[in-house]
């Protein structure tokens, strides 16, 4: 296989050995430029040096060929709010679990009709119990929209489908646009889990869930 010279305006680029690593310097190279030639020549027989010529077919790069990213550009944030929750698997009684997803579709009603947002999240791990005596009366809280997006904004910032797989949509897996209507779903998904996964007799559930693998993708 040949491979392609670098343009003109990209010479190749030298590197010189000494002949104690030449075997490690040939290796170096099969692995790390697979599509890379190398020539050997003597430069110096006293010093006993060696040029490897290294024509590399492609840069490594998060661009393709376009210019155009293949990776979002991922920001980590961390958002700290009060009042602190429990996760909404934390549950003691099918009221609690109840009056916690109430709340949560209560907030997600707000953010859509006052906010004109939509979470685009909605998932186990984005709703929280909280103590009512701390939180205006509230016993659920929806936390993390760092997905969230203004309706009629187009879609997200990110240039894939985004969200919790377990819980999102059907429509939205199959690439349509994100509506109030499939937050709601995932939020009727995020019931179904805590029965399935859950139940009510939460002391007597099995530790080795079955649906544990199925969750976690393993």
């Amino acid at each position: 296989m040949t491979s392609k010279a670098y343009p003109s305006a990209e010479p190749p680029l030298l590197i010189n050995l000494s002949h104690s690593l030449r075997a490690a310097t040939e290796i170096f190279i099969k692995s790390h430029h697979p599509g890379s030639t190398y020539t050997q020549t003597r430069r110096d027989t006293q010093k006993n040096e060696l040029a490897f010529s290294i024509q590399s077919a492609r840069k490594p790069s998060i661009f393709d060929r376009n210019d155009e990213e293949l990776y979002d550009n991922c920001v980590l944030q961390c958002l700290v709010i009060s009042p602190a929750g429990w996760p909404i698997y934390d549950y003691r009684s099918p009221l609690e679990l109840l009056t916690v997803l109430h709340d949560a579709i209560k907030a997600h009603r707000s953010l859509y009709l006052d906010g004109n947002i939509l979470h685009w999240d909605i998932s186990e791990n984005n709703i929280i119990i909280t103590d009512p005596d701390k939180a205006d009366d509230y016993s659920g809280m929806l936390i993390d929209l760092d997905l969230a997006q203004e309706v009629g904004s187009g879609q997200s910032d990110s240039q894939h489908r985004t969200g919790t797989m377990e819980f999102m949509a059907i429509e939205v897996l199959c690439n349509i646009d994100h509506t109030y209507q499939h937050d709601l779903e995932s939020f009727f998904y995020v019931f179904i889990w805590q029965c399935a996964r859950h139940g009510w007799g939460k002391d007597n559930n099995p530790r080795d869930s079955k649906l544990r693998a199925w969750y976690t993708g393993s």
